[in-house]
């Protein structure tokens, strides 16, 4: 009769021992890209409900935007949507996004590791969660990022950066 009781207590605190370690790997596989994007951008980025890819062109003062498109900032200067196409069913657009929420694909101090870098901000990704809208503005030519959550830059890691650059052609011949 004890033997039961010990075993199901051994089970118990296996049990909670395991949920315990998933909820500290988890943590440590997000904790800086949720420090990076933010809570809600991030849940936007893992969960969205819709996504638009963007083909982006600097906005000079003097230029009109006609489409009714709000203009997206990144690194204080504006962008004009040239191009968008809703790839929220289009094939690796998950497996990307799923990217975008690991650390380890993260180089969180780019301009140090490359400082001769000049991005070329071309595409950005829209998620949309509800009400929430996070713009993820991607430079293929330096592998970077930008969040607005935050206003920094992060390198994303070569295998990211060309699945990101094919799936761009892919979608927009670009």
């Amino acid at each position: 009769m004890m033997r039961g009781k010990i075993f199901i207590l051994l089970i118990f605190l296996l049990a909670f021992f395991l949920s315990g370690f998933g909820l500290v790997y988890r943590y440590t596989q997000t904790n800086e890209v949720i420090g990076f994007w933010g809570p809600t951008g991030s849940q936007s980025i893992s969960s969205p409900d819709r996504v638009e890819l963007c083909a982006l062109t600097p906005r000079n003062d003097q230029s009109v935007d006609e489409s009714g498109d709000p203009d997206i900032l990144i690194e204080g200067r504006r962008y004009a949507i040239v191009s968008r196409k809703d790839v929220t069913k289009a094939p690796g657009f998950n497996n990307a996004s799923g990217a975008l929420i690991l650390n380890r694909n993260y180089d969180w101090r780019p301009r140090v590791e490359n400082p001769d870098c000049r991005p070329a901000w071309k595409h950005a990704l829209i998620y949309r969660h509800g009400e929430n809208r996070t713009v993820v503005a991607i430079s293929v030519s330096c592998g970077w990022v930008y969040s607005q959550a935050t206003h920094r830059v992060a390198g994303l890691n070569k295998s990211v950066t060309e699945g990101l650059a094919r799936l761009f052609q892919e979608q927009l011949g670009s």
